[in-house]
């Protein structure tokens, strides 16, 4: 989807007008979002480990 706009609706959603294309056909489209929450980002917090597409994975 491209978004064209966004019109917020009250303190916790907005309204998201775009263009969706799917299967080479566009038409437009409104999505309706509700703000929930933030939490934190599991690439930030040091709590994985890297795998390479070798499958091998790097020491710690």
């Amino acid at each position: 989807m491209t978004a064209t706009s966004v019109v917020p609706a009250g303190t916790d959603g907005a309204a998201i007008s775009g263009n969706l294309t799917l299967h080479g056909v566009t038409s437009p489209m409104v999505l309706q979002v509700h703000y929930v929450g933030t939490g934190v980002n599991p690439l930030n917090s040091g709590q994985y480990r890297e795998v390479r597409g070798d499958g091998h994975t790097p020491p710690q």
